[in-house]
This record gives C-alpha cells, sequence and structure tokens, in this order.
C-alpha cells in the first residue's frame, strides 16, 4: 500500500474487550482483589494498516480494607489509568516483563 494512502498508520478508536474482576473476602472488613482485563484486536473494523497504540493485557491484584464509614484499596497493576479508555486503549506496560505501578483509592461508603 502505498505512503500517500488515507488511513495507513494510526490511532485504533475501535477496541473491544474482555475483562475479569474477582473479590474474594478474607474476613468482614478485608477483600483481596485480583483483575484481568484483554484488549480483542480484530482486523475488520481496525482504522488503520499499522497501529501506533498497542493493546497490551491489563494484570492487577490488591487488597481492600473497610470500614463504617470508608472503603481503602492499595493495588498494584500495569494499567495506568482506572478508566476503561485508559485500560483498553492505552495500556503500554507489559506484566511479563514485570512493569507495574502501584495505587491507592478510598472510597466514602453512605449509607441512606
Amino acid at each position: 500500500m502505498p505512503t500517500d494512502s488515507i488511513n495507513v498508520q494510526g490511532y485504533d478508536h475501535d477496541v473491544l474487550g474482555v475483562g475479569g474482576h474477582m473479590r474474594f473476602k478474607l474476613s468482614p472488613q478485608s477483600s483481596l482483589i485480583i483483575m484481568y482485563n484483554m484488549p480483542v484486536y480484530i482486523d475488520g473494523i481496525s482504522d488503520n494498516e499499522v497501529t501506533l497504540n498497542p493493546f497490551l493485557p491489563n494484570f492487577g491484584f490488591g487488597y481492600e480494607i473497610s470500614t463504617s464509614t470508608h472503603a481503602f484499596q492499595i493495588f498494584v497493576t500495569t494499567s495506568n489509568g482506572i478508566i476503561p479508555q485508559d485500560i483498553y486503549m492505552n495500556n503500554s506496560s507489559d506484566w511479563t516483563k514485570g512493569e507495574f505501578r502501584f495505587g491507592f483509592n478510598i472510597t466514602r461508603l453512605w449509607s441512606f
């Protein structure tokens, strides 16, 4: 394909993915969290011949502690974001090479 053709290389905007998240209760206040998200590349919906954004799977695990008003999560993951767009489309870290990130979340629990 000639280099002056439209859509030869660039970023894919149509990405499908399959993800699984598990939460194991260790006690009434603590849980172990495991997550895995796999982007699915389908050649027929690709915008480009060569894509500039790699689709790498996300793997992570964490520990959650809950109180009556808050939930605290400490986790290790390969994704650099928490929204699906970051997890499926912008993850450039490979967990098989040990490229992990550390994170911390605090959630306020409301009881109405």
